[in-house]
């Protein structure tokens, strides 16, 4: 939801069996729309509107994360029935983004809040947590799990046993990263074996939103010009194309995410042109902090042609602004004739269950009807 704001995406995951991590209102009422049921769907923002609150209970939907005292007194004054996920931060601080500065208690401060709702008479069903995002190795997450059972261990002795672990996101997306990613995904189900084995009776969720749709899209920009500029440094001259494109930061690379989820510049039609120039990649705007790229050695592009860059799907569509009166850009779907076909057959098992459901209910009630005549 966060990640990849495209009701197709939605749409897609939903008939895949998907489930959902919201953090507002709004992105609950965009599942709901579609269809996805409340249970498919966990509140994750740890510090929400009272107002949200009280309309995803409205609809069902009770399962949501807290990580002070603070929210669990506002959850319980607009949703008693909570099914409460406590988050805490990761022990290591070893991402490039670090989500624990803004959300998370630290594990000693865990017990205490566990003990607060189990005084207030709120459920607490879990813990949760999320190591950030572009990390190169596995230690966050092993540390990070095994801290995660120290505190199922720990309430456990005051009368509480957790049944849930998020794991969360920021899972490496990129194609060089693949080494990398089955790397971490074989030490989390390691710990995860060790820690929180089957027997263990806990639910292991993950929220891997930008791994799912960072492959999913690519971009095309045109270029509006290319500005040849001698550079003199210590006497010596040199040249650097700048390139004018019809994207930039207030656009699909606003997000800053796209350097590290490894993207290809690349011309969109192959040329003769294989000399590799200096390039600065700038944005439409008339900002000049709207750079998207200071120095990358690219084909010789000509205005008019078209550049694409790959590995574009996540936070680029949602951080769009309209700076400058520039719209977002059109975009369009291909899907494989493979992967329809699977889709089509997952949509038609969906349907046909729901038709067997509504034939036993027509069944039922037809002879509850007959009886009563």
């Amino acid at each position: 939801m966060k990640s990849c704001d495209n009701d197709v995406i939605r749409r897609v995951m939903a008939v895949l069996g998907s489930g959902f991590d919201c953090a507002s209102k709004q992105e609950i009422q965009k599942l709901l729309d579609i269809g996805v049921k409340p249970s498919r769907i966990i509140f994750a923002h740890p510090v929400k509107f009272r107002t949200h609150i009280k309309f995803a209970a409205s609809v069902g939907i009770h399962l949501m994360t807290f990580d002070c005292v603070e929210e669990l007194l506002k959850i319980q004054e607009c949703d008693p029935n909570a099914r409460l996920v406590l988050r805490i931060r990761p022990p290591l601080e070893s991402t490039l983004y670090n989500l624990g500065e803004k959300f998370g208690c630290y594990p000693k401060e865990a017990c205490r809040l566990v003990q607060k709702a189990l005084d207030l008479n709120m459920v607490v069903e879990g813990i949760s947590f999320h190591v950030g995002f572009s990390f190169q190795d596995s230690i966050c997450f092993v540390e990070a799990i095994k801290t995660a059972r120290w505190l199922f261990d720990e309430v456990s002795k005051i009368g509480v046993k957790m049944s849930l672990l998020d794991i969360g996101g920021g899972y490496p997306s990129s194609r060089s990263s693949l080494n990398c990613f089955r790397q971490i995904a074989a030490s989390i189900r390691e710990t995860l074996d060790e820690c929180f084995p089957p027997s263990s009776g806990v639910r292991v969720i993950a929220e891997p939103g930008q791994y799912m749709v960072a492959a999913a899209f690519n971009l095309y920009c045109k270029v509006i010009l290319v500005k040849h500029q001698q550079d003199s440094e210590a006497g010596n001259l040199s040249s650097t194309n700048n390139t004018y494109i019809t994207d930039g930061k207030y656009g699909c690379f606003g997000g800053n995410f796209y350097p590290h989820q490894d993207v290809q510049v690349l011309p969109l039609v192959k040329s003769r042109r294989t000399k590799l120039n200096v390039t600065k990649l700038w944005g439409p705007t008339c900002d000049s902090e709207d750079i998207i790229f200071k120095q990358l050695h690219l084909e010789e592009v000509k205005e008019g042609e078209w550049i694409y860059f790959d590995n574009m799907g996540a936070y680029s569509i949602p951080l769009f602004t309209s700076f400058n009166g520039f719209s977002p850009p059109i975009i369009k779907y291909i899907m494989s004739s493979d992967i329809r076909h699977q889709m089509e057959q997952k949509s038609k098992s969906e349907m046909f269950t729901k038709a067997v459901k509504f034939l036993e209910c027509y069944k039922y009630l037809s002879t509850k009807l007959l009886n009563l005549k």
